[in-house]
């Protein structure tokens, strides 16, 4: 059964890592094991992860391992068994930073269902307006995107008038950006009231 696992299973399940001599070939399988273990994690660890990944170039392990063909350089075995370096990693906590800002956004109220996809195109295409998401910048995901420059479809929205005249500006402010508001203020400014109509109490 045991000719079944692969050199580096076999020296993962070998006891901790911790016991193992460093730059070892067991402790470099072990140490390779446990990035790719914290790289599949849905929630990176990033200070737990550079320091086992600067353990990794201290001892130099793509020279190590595989015994009879190592990797050869650090891109190579990162390439190899599927983890990310350094600059991955920072794009990865960005990206989970970002996903726990725009929950809490939720929670607000401030996004809808196409926050996702909007997020999606601002960290593509936009980091600088990523990191200033992170960063708290901005009330919604759809104000950082306009910020980006970014083509927003107005979701249709009903908007019941009263005679409560500042809820009905709050759902126009809510709804309409800085531009279309100050088109809709020139256009009202320019209406003769009706006579005819009874004025709201």
């Amino acid at each position: 059964m045991a000719d079944t696992f692969s050199e580096q299973d076999l020296a993962s399940m070998e006891g901790p890592r911790a016991a193992k001599e460093p730059g070892s070939t067991d402790w470099c399988w072990q140490t390779i094991s446990a990035l790719q273990h914290m790289w599949s994690s849905l929630h990176l660890n990033y200070a737990h992860y550079m320091a086992i990944l600067e353990e990794a170039e201290e001892h130099l392990i793509w020279d190590k391992v595989p015994p009879d063909k190592p990797y050869g350089s650090k891109d190579e075995m990162l390439k190899q068994v599927e983890v990310g370096d350094t600059k991955d990693a920072q794009k990865r906590m960005k990206v989970q930073t970002l996903a726990a800002q725009a929950k809490a956004l939720q929670r607000r109220g401030n996004t809808n269902k196409d926050s996702k996809d909007l997020l999606g195109l601002i960290a593509k295409d936009h980091p600088d307006i990523l990191l200033r998401i992170t960063n708290g910048e901005f009330d919604s995901v759809r104000s950082a995107a306009r910020e980006a420059g970014i083509p927003i479809a107005q979701p249709r929205k009903s908007v019941t008038l009263s005679d409560n005249v500042d809820h009905v500006a709050d759902v126009l402010i809510d709804y309409y950006t800085a531009e279309q508001l100050a088109r809709i203020i020139e256009k009202l400014s320019t209406v003769e009231p009706n006579p005819f109509k009874p004025r709201a109490s």
